[in-house]
């Protein structure tokens, strides 16, 4: 297949390539604000995402380049945002895996341990 031809239609060294996250948060308030934030973070490590919530879930797909980017080093960025964050609980991810593909592969929790604030003790169950 021609490279012209490969790049139309994502393929080879041209397939978008991404991740599938899953992030629980500590119950709550301030979801919309935190959606902000996660979406933010996404955007600075020159990704970008799509997905779904529900209430303290959050599900998305995020595209991180194609195979001639820093595909480890761009979502390295979105682990350290997440393990920043105080009120995460839990984060998974999935494989790297080609965003045209109809196959999912499955989720793996990563280790996020949250920052505690200042003065307090914040555990992860």
């Amino acid at each position: 297949m021609k490279k012209r031809v490969r790049k139309k239609l994502r393929r080879g060294e041209f397939a978008e390539m991404g991740r599938a996250i899953l992030i629980r948060r500590v119950s709550g308030d301030g979801a919309d604000e935190f959606l902000d934030c996660l979406i933010d973070a996404v955007i600075a490590a020159g990704c970008s995402c799509s997905g779904c919530a529900a209430q303290d879930t959050f599900d998305l797909l995020v595209s991180c380049g194609t195979r001639q980017d820093d595909l480890d080093g761009r979502f390295q960025a979105i682990r350290e945002w997440a393990g920043s964050r105080t009120d995460i609980a839990s984060f998974s991810e999935s494989a790297l895996f080609d965003l045209a593909s109809s196959r999912i592969p499955s989720l793996h929790s990563t280790k996020v341990e949250p920052k505690s604030a200042v003065g307090t003790e914040h555990h992860v169950g």
